[in-house]
C-alpha cells in the first residue's frame, strides 16, 4: 500500500534525433516500466516532462522489448501514464512534497534534459534538500550539467554511472549524440564506474547524503527501482526515529528503553509492513539528540523540524539566536573555486587604516547620495523642479566628500565607496535630463568599472562584494549599450569571473547583452567591413535570445487572461509572477526585435510574422499594469507605482510600434499611450505618436473582411475576433431575424463595423452574387452545418457544404476583385481515416492526409455523411483554385471536435449546437447512469478555431495551405472530473463515481497528430481542455 510519499518521475519531451534525419526517439520503455512496477503501491508516482502533455516513447524501445511481458503489458494498459504528463516547471519550489526525483533514460534526454534550465533548477533543489536524485541509462544526461549553489558541478567527486561509450558504440549511435555521457560525467568531475561486461547491471549510490542513485543501462532498470525503494524506506524509518525521539526530548529525558519505544512508534507512523529490523537494531540514538541541531535560522518554522515531520512553533525568543561569523571560511571557499587553492590568501579589511574623520566622511557620502537619489526619483515622479534642485545640492555635497575621501593615501577602496559611486551614476541617469547634464551617462560608471577591474579577487571577498561587482558591471553594460560604446576584453573577463558564482536568467541575459552592445558599437563605428561576419553575429545572437526566451517561458512564463475589452489586445493579456519577471521578458523581447530588425534591414528577410508576434507579446504585458479590473492596486488616475511601471513599459512599446508591420498593433499602442497620458503620465510622452506613425497624413482605414454564416457556433466567435482585431465585418445570414440576433450580441457596434447580407439559401445558384458591392478584402467561410438530424445526406449535408463552398469562391472570383485572402472551415474529418481506429493501427495525422470516404460511405450513417461532406467540400475548393486560378489565395482550417462557450444565447439546453449537446444533456441530468465512452479524442477550443481562421487571412505564410488545428487529447472521463471539481451544484446531476463512464478512447495511437504548421504559422497558445469545459458550462447555465 502507498505510504503517502510521492516520487517525481521525469520523461523526455524530445521526439526526434536531429542528427539522424529526424529519426524518431523519446524515452526508453523498459527503463520506465521496471522501476515503475517496483515502486507502484509503495509511493505515489507523479509523471512530468519539460513540455507536459504526451511524452514520446521511443518506438524502437517497444520493438526491443517485445519479449518483455511486463513492458508490453504496461504499454497496452497504462498509456495514461505518459499521455498526459504535467509540465516540469510546475514542480519548482515543491521539493518538500516529494521524496525524490527520477529521470528515465532513452536518447531523448541527451537533447532536451541535458540543457534544460528547469530540469537543472529542480535537480539542484532536490539534491540540496537531501532528497533522492536518480537516473538510469541516458537519464544521467539530465544531471551532468547541473551546478550547485556554490558553483560546482553536482557530479563532481561523486560516484556515478550511465550509458558507457562502449555501449553507445555497440548501438552505433556515437556519431548521433551531442556528447558521450561517460566522457561528460568524467569531464565534470564524476568518478565514473561501469559494469565489468558490456550491458552488465550496474547501480551506484553516492552523494553527500547517499541521495544520488544512478543506473548504467537498460538492464540496470530492473534493479534501480528496488534500490530506490530501499532508500525511500530507509529515509522513512530514520524520519520516524527522529519524530519519536523528539517526544522524549520535549519531556526533558531519554529513557533506557528508548529503542523499544521507537520501534513501536515507527510501526505506527511509517505505514509500512515488514520494516527492516536489522537497520533499526543497528541504529543508535540519533546524533542530533546529543549535539547542536543544524538549523536554517528561519524564525517562523525551522527546516529541520519540517524535514523530520514534527510540529514546530518557531523560536521562543529570536534574540537568543547565536550567529557564527563564517566570513573567513566563505572567502577561502570562493578563492579555492577560482583556482587559488592552497595559497595563503588574506584580505585587507575595508577602511582598516582610516582615521575616524575619513570613515565618518565615507558614511556621510553614502547617506547623502541615498538622500539625493531618493529626491531625484520623487522629482521625476512628481515633475518637481524644487525637488530636483534640492537633490542636486545633496549630490554636490556628496561629490565633495567623496573627492576628499579618495585623496587619502591610505584609503582602501571598499564596498561602501563603490556603493556611493554606483549611487552617483544612478543619480545622473535620473536627473540628467532635468539638469541639462550633457554626456554624463558614463562619467561615474566608467570609474567604478575601472576600480572593479583593479580589485581582482577582492570582488569575491564577500557576498556583498560580489553583488556590488555584479551591479556595477550590469550598469556599465547597459550604459555602453545606450552610448554604443564597445566593452573591452578585460571587462568581459570580469563578467566571466562573476559567471562562476552567479546563475540566474538575468545574468544569462547580460551575457548576451555584452555581444549585442559590441555589435552596436561595430555597426556605429564601421569597425567590421565584412557584412557576412556581421550577419553571422546577428543570427547567432538571435538564436541565443530565442533559446533564452523559451527558457524564461518554461520557468517563469505568464498566465494568459481572456478579457473582452479594448485595453486587452486580441482579447487577452498576460499576468507575470512579479514585475521583475515581466521586465526581464520584455527586455529579452526588445533585444529580439532589434535583431529581427537588423535581419530585415540587412538580409531582406520576410520576418514580419516573427516581429509582429514579439510586438504582441510586449503589448500583452501592458494591460495588467494599467487596467483597474486587472488587479486591486490599479486605479484611475494612476498611482505612483503605476506611473513608474508605465515609464518602464515605454521603451518596449516604442520599439514594438517602430518595427511591427501590423497596423492594428501600431494603433493600439498609440491609443494605450494616450490613455496613459490621460491617467497620469506626462502629456509629452504621447509625442511618441509621431514616431509610432510617422506618416501622419496617411489614414489607416478599416480592413473589410467577410464572415459567411454569422449565426453559427464558430462564426459567432469569428465575428468577435475580427471586430476585436480592428476589422470591419460583412456577414451573411438567412433572415433579418438572424441579423437582429447578432446585433443584440454586439450592441454598440455600428453598421460601419458590422453589416449583413441576407442569403436565404447558401446552396442556391448565384446566392452570393451581390457581394461585390461591399469592397471586400478577405473572406472567411464557416457555414457548413454540423448536426445529425438529417433525412437526406446529400441534400441536408453534402450539397450545402460542396455547393455552398464553390458558390462562395465563384462569387468572390467573379464579383469581388479586391479580395486577396480566403479562409474556409474544413474539418479533421477531411483528414481522418476512420477505419484505422477500428484496427488499432498506429497513425500520426498531418495536413498531407486525406479522408478516403466515398459517397456510398456517406449514405451509410449520418456521422460518415458529415465527414464526407467536409472532405468533398474541401476537395471541391482546391479543385476550384486549380481550375479557375483566382486572384486570391486559399487557406483551409481543419479542426477536430470543437468545444467551448456559446457566443449567442440559447433558447434552451435542448437546442444547443451538436458540439455542446453532451454537456447540455449532462447539465439536464440525462447521463446519471454514466457518460458515453470517448469517440474522437482530439479537440480544439472554439475561440482558438476562430482565431485560426482570422490569422489565416492576416498571415501571408498561411496562403494556399491546409492547417490542422488541435489542442490535443481529451476524454469524457476528464469532462466528468472537471465538472465534479468545479461545479458542486451539478454533482447531483452527475453519475456516481463508480459508474461515471466516459472511458478514454483506447486507440489513441490511431489518432496521433502533428500541428507543426499551425504552431509555426499561426502561433496560437492553445486553450486547455479544463478552461474550455468551465467556460462552456458558464455560458450554458
Amino acid at each position: 500500500m502507498s505510504t503517502g510519499q510521492k516520487l517525481l518521475v521525469v520523461l523526455t519531451s524530445q521526439d526526434v534525433l536531429p542528427t539522424r534525419a529526424n529519426m524518431k526517439t523519446g524515452w526508453y520503455l523498459p527503463e520506465l516500466v521496471h522501476p515503475y512496477n517496483d515502486l507502484d503501491g509503495h509511493v505515489e508516482l507523479v509523471v512530468a516532462s519539460p513540455k507536459g502533455g504526451e511524452a514520446p516513447v521511443d518506438p524502437y524501445s517497444i520493438e526491443d522489448s517485445k519479449n518483455d511481458e511486463a513492458s508490453q503489458r504496461f504499454f497496452k494498459e497504462k498509456w495514461h501514464v505518459w499521455k498526459n504528463t504535467q509540465k516540469l516547471e510546475s514542480f519548482l519550489g515543491k521539493s518538500a512534497e516529494y521524496v525524490g526525483i527520477f529521470f528515465v533514460g532513452g536518447h531523448g534526454p541527451m537533447f532536451d534534459l541535458a540543457v534544460d534550465p528547469t530540469s537543472h533548477a529542480l535537480i539542484r533543489e532536490f539534491y540540496e534538500s537531501n532528497k533522492l536524485v536518480s537516473a538510469v541509462c541516458h537519464g544521467p544526461a539530465a544531471l551532468v550539467n547541473v551546478k550547485l549553489s556554490d558553483g560546482t558541478y553536482m557530479v563532481q567527486g561523486q560516484t556515478v554511472t550511465g550509458f558507457s561509450n562502449a555501449e553507445e558504440d555497440a548501438y552505433k549511435f556515437t556519431d548521433a549524440m551531442p556528447f558521450l555521457l561517460e566522457d561528460k560525467l568524467k569531464e565534470h568531475g564524476g568518478q565514473y564506474e561501469k559494469a565489468d561486461q558490456l550491458f552488465g547491471v550496474k547501480v551506484v549510490t553516492s552523494g553527500k547524503s547517499k541521495n544520488l542513485i544512478t543506473g548504467q543501462n537498460p538492464p540496470s532498470a530492473g534493479v534501480i527501482g528496488k534500490v530506490l525503494l530501499q532508500a525511500i524506506q530507509k529515509g522513512m524509518i530514520q524520519a520516524a526515529i527522529r519524530k519519536t525521539a523528539s517526544y522524549v526530548a520535549d519531556a526533558g529525558r531519554v529513557q533506557a528503553n528508548t529503542r523499544i519505544w521507537c520501534v513501536q512508534q515507527i510501526q505506527r507512523h511509517s505505514s509500512m509492513t515488514n520494516i527492516d529490523a536489522r537497520l533499526l537494531a543497528a541504529s543508535t540514538v540519533p546524533e542530533w539528540l546529543t549535539s547542536d541541531p543544524k538549523c536554517d535560522l528561519k524564525p517562523e518554522s525551522c527546516g529541520q523540524c519540517r524535514r523530520a515531520n514534527i510540529s514546530c512553533h518557531g523560536y521562543r525568543n529570536v534574540k537568543d539566536l547565536a550567529f557564527r561569523d563564517q566570513t573567513r571560511v566563505a572567502r577561502q571557499k570562493v578563492v579555492a573555486r577560482q583556482g587559488y587553492a592552497y595559497q595563503p590568501i588574506t584580505f585587507p579589511s575595508p577602511m582598516l587604516d582610516l582615521n575616524l574623520d575619513v570613515e565618518a566622511r565615507c558614511r556621510d557620502t553614502f547617506f547623502l547620495l541615498v538622500n539625493a537619489v531618493s529626491l531625484a526619483f520623487s522629482a521625476v515622479q512628481f515633475d518637481s523642479r524644487e525637488l530636483i534642485s534640492t537633490a542636486f545640492n545633496r549630490y554636490s555635497a556628496a561629490i565633495g566628500n567623496l573627492r576628499h575621501s579618495l585623496c587619502e593615501p591610505t584609503v582602501f577602496i571598499g564596498d561602501e565607496i563603490l556603493q556611493s559611486i554606483l549611487l552617483l551614476d544612478l543619480f545622473e541617469k535620473l536627473a540628467a535630463p532635468s539638469l541639462g547634464m550633457p554626456g554624463s551617462s558614463m562619467t561615474h560608471i566608467r570609474g567604478a568599472m575601472s576600480i572593479i577591474e583593479s580589485r581582482g579577487k577582492l570582488n569575491f571577498a564577500s557576498a556583498l562584494s560580489t553583488q556590488i561587482a555584479r551591479n556595477i558591471l550590469s550598469h556599465f553594460i547597459i550604459s555602453c549599450g545606450i552610448t554604443k560604446t564597445s566593452i573591452l576584453d578585460s571587462q568581459v573577463a570580469v563578467w566571466k569571473d562573476l559567471s562562476g558564482l552567479i546563475m540566474d536568467s538575468k545574468w544569462d541575459y547580460m551575457g548576451i547583452l555584452v555581444d549585442i552592445v559590441n555589435l552596436r558599437a561595430m555597426l556605429t563605428k564601421g569597425i567590421m567591413v565584412d557584412d557576412s561576419k556581421i550577419n553571422g553575429k546577428v543570427f547567432d545572437i538571435k538564436c541565443r535570445l530565442e533559446y533564452l526566451a523559451d527558457s524564461l517561458e518554461r520557468s517563469c512564463g505568464p498566465v494568459v487572461v481572456l478579457l473582452d475589452d479594448w485595453q486587452a489586445l486580441d482579447g487577452e493579456y498576460d499576468v507575470y509572477p512579479n514585475h521583475f519577471t515581466m521586465q526581464l521578458h520584455d527586455a529579452v523581447r526588445m533585444m529580439r526585435l532589434e535583431m529581427e530588425g537588423l535581419i530585415r534591414e540587412r538580409c531582406h528577410e520576410q520576418n514580419g510574422d516573427a516581429i509582429n508576434k514579439i510586438a504582441k507579446q510586449i503589448c500583452r504585458s501592458v494591460t495588467y499594469c494599467i487596467m483597474p479590473q486587472a488587479r486591486s492596486e490599479n486605479s484611475e488616475p494612476f498611482t505612483p507605482m503605476q506611473k513608474l511601471e508605465c515609464r518602464i513599459l515605454m521603451a518596449p512599446l516604442y520599439q514594438a510600434a517602430q518595427l511591427t508591420t501590423d497596423n492594428c498593433v501600431q494603433e493600439w499602442i498609440w491609443r494605450i499611450l494616450e490613455y496613459m497620458a490621460e491617467k497620469g503620465l506626462s502629456p509629452s510622452n504621447t509625442s511618441i505618436r509621431k514616431q509610432v506613425c510617422p506618416d501622419t497624413t496617411k489614414e489607416i482605414g478599416p480592413r473589410l473582411t467577410r464572415s459567411v454564416g454569422g449565426t453559427g457556433f464558430v462564426a459567432g466567435h469569428v465575428i468577435d475576433v475580427l471586430l476585436k482585431r480592428g476589422h470591419s465585418v460583412v456577414t451573411t445570414v438567412r433572415s433579418e431575424q438572424k441579423a437582429q440576433s447578432i446585433r443584440n450580441e454586439f450592441q454598440g457596434v455600428g453598421e460601419e463595423k458590422l453589416d449583413f447580407a441576407i442569403v436565404p439559401d447558401i446552396a442556391a445558384k448565384d446566392a452570393f452574387q451581390g457581394l461585390g458591392a461591399y469592397g471586400l478584402e478577405a473572406a472567411i467561410h464557416v457555414a457548413s452545418p454540423f448536426h445529425y438530424n438529417i433525412t437526406d445526406a446529400k441534400k441536408d449535408l453534402i450539397d450545402p457544404a460542396v455547393l455552398g463552398t464553390t458558390s462562395v469562391l465563384d462569387a468572390l472570383h467573379k464579383t469581388c476583385p479586391t479580395v486577396r485572402r480566403v479562409a474556409l472551415t474544413s474539418s479533421f474529418a477531411a483528414i481522418l481515416d476512420p477505419k484505422l481506429s477500428f484496427t488499432g493501427a498506429k497513425k500520426t495525422y498531418t495536413e498531407a492526409d486525406w479522408s478516403p470516404l466515398t459517397m456510398e460511405d456517406a449514405y451509410s450513417n449520418p456521422g460518415l455523411a458529415y465527414a464526407a461532406s467536409k472532405a468533398f467540400a474541401e476537395k471541391a475548393a482546391w479543385d476550384f483554385m486549380a481550375d479557375k486560378k483566382p486572384d486570391f489565395s486559399l487557406t483551409t482550417i481543419c479542426p477536430p471536435m470543437v468545444y467551448g462557450p456559446v457566443k449567442y444565447p440559447v433558447k434552451s439546453l435542448d437546442s444547443v449546437n451538436t458540439s455542446n449537446q453532451l454537456l447540455a444533456d449532462i447539465i439536464n441530468g440525462k447521463h446519471k447512469s454514466g457518460l458515453p465512452p470517448t469517440q474522437l479524442p482530439l479537440f480544439v477550443d472554439v475561440r482558438d478555431a476562430a482565431l485560426a481562421h482570422v490569422k489565416a487571412v492576416e498571415t501571408e505564410e498561411a496562403a494556399d495551405k491546409r492547417i490542422f488545428v488541435t489542442a490535443g487529447y481529451y476524454s469524457n472521463q476528464e469532462l466528468y472530473e472537471i465538472l465534479y471539481e468545479n461545479f458542486p451544484d451539478l454533482r447531483d446531476r452527475l453519475p456516481d463515481e463508480a459508474n461515471k463512464g466516459g472511458d478514454p478512447n483506447p486507440a489513441l495511437d490511431s489518432f496521433g497528430y502533428d500541428t507543426t504548421r499551425a504552431n509555426t504559422i499561426l502561433g496560437i497558445d492553445w486553450i486547455p481542455y479544463k478552461k474550455t469545459v468551465i467556460d462552456s458550462v458558464k455560458s450554458l447555465l
